[in-house]
């Protein structure tokens, strides 16, 4: 269980120095953002070619925050109502009245 807290630290805190070292302007990081919110829709759209497909969400350890993470749980669950079944992050599974998903 310790892992799920470590990585998530390890994670948020790889990135922010990231940005820091790499001197990310805001500009680049909301490209960086931008890119990322299409793959998104992009595997929105392939999951939309499979109806009878559902899926979970398991991007705790690796998100790049927990804010962030809100928004692509909040865009799954608009964009695909009938096959996004929850997430296996807890706060926000109970945040959304979600099954959480282990």
């Amino acid at each position: 269980m310790w892992e799920i807290f470590g990585l998530k630290i390890i994670n948020t805190l790889y990135l922010y120095n990231y940005v820091k070292k790499e001197k990310i302007i805001d500009k680049e990081f909301n490209q960086i953002i931008q890119t990322t919110l299409s793959r998104l829709f992009e595997d929105i759209k392939t999951f939309k070619s499979e109806p009878a497909t559902k899926f979970a969400e398991f991007g705790t350890r690796r998100s790049m925050s927990t804010d962030f993470q809100r928004i692509v749980n909040q865009i799954l669950e608009e964009n695909l109502p009938n096959q996004y079944i929850g997430t296996s992050n807890v706060m926000i599974a109970k945040e959304r009245n979600h099954k959480k998903v282990i």
